[in-house]
């Protein structure tokens, strides 16, 4: 029979390695490229209570991409798609007006976004006045 101290260290054990392993799967993935899956992490701004279930891993609130098209993901359903293009530096961040990217999906311009420090952001408006700025992460490099 084992002594609830050995649960424990067999539990603690268990987690760190699945942590360990999941940061190095993570840590391959290319961040610095658009190309792949992403997944919604955090919001600044807006207004909606915060709920950390909103925000963990698999909450299911995705954007793919591949070279060419897009996919908006929320719950295993595709709810917009198509094609994209960027629009270099015809975005702004109403926030601190700086210009940033635009994409322009279906031939229509659309969300203003940057890709930095691994992190996509969209940026829907000026915090103060409702808006919010959606911040994913890369959960797979696309094909």
């Amino acid at each position: 029979m084992m002594k609830p101290s050995h649960l424990l260290i067999l539990f603690c054990a268990g987690t760190f390695s699945s942590c360990k392993k999941d940061n190095q799967s993570r840590a391959m993935l290319n961040g610095k490229v658009l190309a792949g899956l992403w997944e919604l992490r955090a919001v600044s701004g807006g207004q909606v209570p915060y709920d950390p279930i909103d925000y963990r891993p698999g909450n299911g609130s995705l954007w793919a991409f591949t070279q060419t098209d897009f996919r908006r993901i929320y719950k295993d359903s595709i709810y917009r798609s198509g094609t994209y293009l960027i629009s270099r530096g015809t975005g702004t961040d109403l926030n601190t007006g700086r210009k940033i990217d635009q994409f322009v999906f279906n031939n229509t311009p659309a969300e203003s976004f940057e890709l930095s420090n691994d992190t996509l952001r969209f940026y829907y408006g000026f915090i103060p006045a409702d808006g919010d700025i959606e911040m994913y992460v890369k959960i797979a490099d696309g094909h």
